[in-house]
């Protein structure tokens, strides 16, 4: 006898300024495959905070923690339900997590300043018969970003962001890498139907084993709308 299920449950509610949504689940599943059953847990969260008129942040998290057997290819065309005998009993066992900030300030009527931030990182365990692989991973990213309504025919972008990436793993050792970029752009309505886009972005990127990489990227473009919902 074999058998899958999930339970769940959210809460969500304002205090005052704040508000909160969570979410909590779990879920089995023995699988119609011979050990390829799983085990997954779910967590989340999301808050949004009106910390002024003008300044609001908003946070998430979710984390997932999965354990599961290692089904990689099945036996034979006759044991098509079954692994390998030397992957029987083998697991895989990984969490994963990840967070995300937004914060927006509105400097005046016409000027909005936005940042946003996030972290992720996975962590897996591979145990393969007598080998064990473990590789954890961490990504780190931010931007900054404003936008200015100049005039009515003109809308500003600039912006700011930067990445960071690190890995450390049993299986191809230790890396690390990051890069950068800021760029810019002006909507500029011509006449009613016609809008061009005009902008430059310039991004630079290093890793630890090859060197360093950088490219400009100019952009243009021009809007015609025909009617409503109608662009080309």
């Amino acid at each position: 006898t074999r058998f899958e299920g999930e339970i769940a449950a959210s809460h969500s509610r304002h205090i005052g300024p704040v508000g909160l949504s969570l979410y909590a689940s779990r879920m089995t599943d023995d699988s119609y495959r011979e050990n390829d059953w799983k085990k997954r847990t779910n967590l989340a969260l999301r808050s949004d905070i009106s910390l002024s008129e003008e300044d609001v942040l908003s946070v998430t998290a979710n984390y997932m923690d999965q354990y599961r057997g290692a089904w990689l290819y099945w036996k034979d065309a006759v044991h098509a339900l079954e692994p390998p005998d030397a992957y029987l009993g083998e697991t895989i066992d990984s969490k994963r997590f990840y967070s995300t900030a937004i914060y927006t300030h509105t400097l005046s009527p016409s000027a909005v300043l936005t940042t946003r931030a996030l972290w992720f990182r996975n962590h897996w365990i591979d145990a393969l018969g007598e080998r064990v692989d473990d590789s954890k991973s961490d990504m780190l990213w931010g931007e900054a970003q404003l936008s200015w309504t100049a005039t009515d025919r003109h809308i500003f972008t600039f912006g700011v962001e930067g990445d960071y990436d690190h890995v450390r793993a049993s299986l191809f050792g230790l890396h690390h890498g990051g890069g950068g970029a800021m760029y810019a752009q002006d909507e500029i309505k011509l006449l009613e139907p016609l809008e061009l886009t005009l902008g430059a972005r310039y991004d630079v990127q290093s890793l630890d084993s090859v060197e360093t990489n950088s490219q400009f990227n100019p952009k243009a473009a021009l809007v015609y709308t025909a009617a409503a919902g109608t662009a080309i």
